[in-house]
């Protein structure tokens, strides 16, 4: 019976992890390192608010705002195509110009790559990310490093940019910090919260986009595995059963023997 009991237990444990598995984040963009995914942007959320209760564009996701021209940093943003994103006035006229997209990163022709990063700001975030010409990493003579890259003294490297305007301005500091497990998780959680109608946050409140609904922001809504609960309940209760049939054998000598049955 207690080879039922610990079949069961292995069973729920890869059902769950399984779960966990298949809610991994997709990528966010080609030109962007596959550290960025859809996590990092709340594609549901327009506005938020200001101080003074005021309706301002969400925009871009911050760690990658610094890559995209000022004039694209507070349109609507979709990760994947133009048409994700779409916008549109009141009579339903579609207004592709209100959005952004992954072919509007790094707007120059000697930059290509969009490293994103993370800069704080209290409880909120600041503009981060910045360009780089990939192609700085393949010369090997510093004769040849120049430009956009530079030679560090044993390899070449590419300067950091960010966009300023339409054109691209040298970043000498304040890069920010690149992405990783700890802080990748707190921006994804100050995301979510950004428009977040159910609960308050510590971060700015918003408003839903009107042509969403409550029910479509599924992060809000507690997602309670009753399946496992219910299994796990009935793991315990046979586990209790199977010690109480066995209460006498219950000694050094009836567990050493418990054991040695288990592991023929």
């Amino acid at each position: 019976m207690f080879k039922h009991v610990l079949f069961l237990s292995i069973f729920l444990y890869i059902l769950n992890k399984g779960k966990l598995i298949e809610g991994i984040d997709e990528r966010c963009c080609e030109e962007i390192e596959s550290e960025f995914t859809k996590g990092f942007h709340n594609s549901t959320c327009v506005y938020s608010k200001d101080e003074d209760g005021n309706n301002i564009p969400v925009g871009l996701p911050k760690p990658i705002a610094r890559c995209f021209s000022e004039d694209e940093r507070s349109k609507r943003f979709g990760c994947d195509r133009r048409e994700e994103c779409s916008e549109a006035d009141d009579d339903g006229t579609p207004r592709p110009d209100k959005c952004t997209e992954c072919s509007k990163l790094c707007p120059d022709p000697e930059l290509d790559k969009c490293v994103p990063t993370i800069r704080k700001d209290k409880e909120s975030y600041k503009e981060g990310g910045y360009c780089t010409n990939s192609s700085c990493e393949t010369i090997t003579e510093s004769k040849n490093c120049s430009g956009t890259c530079h030679w560090t003294g044993s390899k070449c490297e590419s300067k950091k940019y960010e966009i300023d305007g339409d054109e691209k301005k040298k970043l000498n500091g304040n890069f920010g910090v690149l992405l990783n497990y700890e802080n990748s998780e707190k921006y994804k959680t100050y995301a979510r919260g950004i428009c977040d109608p159910f609960k308050g946050t510590k971060f700015e409140q918003g408003d839903l986009d009107e042509k969403w609904s409550s029910n479509d922001y599924t992060e809000n809504i507690e997602d309670t595995n009753w399946l496992y609960i219910i299994s796990i309940s009935i793991v315990g209760i046979l586990f209790l059963f199977f010690l109480w049939t066995n209460r006498d054998k219950l000694t050094v000598d009836g567990i050493k023997k418990i054991y040695a049955d288990l592991i023929k």
